[in-house]
């Protein structure tokens, strides 16, 4: 940087004394010498001045964000650092009680519903319930499937691979 504002300098003296025709004496160039100086010191002070520095050094480097699919409080990090990861290593893992507690009830209304789908048919065939019954705990057993096998996805996304 200084090399190129010095040769900035020089060639505008060089042009000048060219252009408007100043002969070279020695008041000539000891104005050009101490100009450049007074003048190269002062930008150069400015820059370093100026210029924004830290004593405390920055790496920037990629990144890779690793998020869980479910909250929680994590409960164990069984990795150490600086030491490589293979496919399937366990990150960390998620405290499971909360999703393992929703499956329990998820599984016990599914159970209790196919009772209760078990008992409507029985009903109907013997004639003393309706195929609305039977519908309503058809639709309920296909409904706690759904949200059991979304509960069992939380409860296996606790622990981040």
């Amino acid at each position: 940087m200084e090399t190129l504002l010095l040769l900035t300098y020089l060639s505008i003296c060089w042009i000048i004394f060219k252009i408007f025709k100043i002969p070279v004496n020695k008041w000539s160039l000891t104005t050009v010498v101490l100009g450049g100086v007074i003048m190269l010191g002062t930008l150069l002070a400015g820059m370093a001045y100026f210029h924004p520095a830290s004593k405390n050094a920055r790496s920037y480097f990629i990144t890779t964000q690793i998020v869980a699919n479910v909250r929680g409080k994590v409960t164990s990090v069984p990795v150490k650092a600086n030491e490589p990861l293979h496919k399937g290593d366990i990150l960390f893992t998620i405290d499971p009680t909360p999703y393992e507690g929703k499956v329990k009830d998820i599984q016990a209304q599914l159970d209790f519903a196919r009772k209760r789908l078990e008992q409507s048919r029985q009903l109907v065939k013997a004639a003393g319930g309706s195929k609305f019954d039977v519908d309503r705990y058809e639709k309920e057993v296909a409904s706690l499937k759904g949200q059991l096998q979304s509960a069992m996805f939380d409860l296996e996304s606790c622990t981040v691979r």
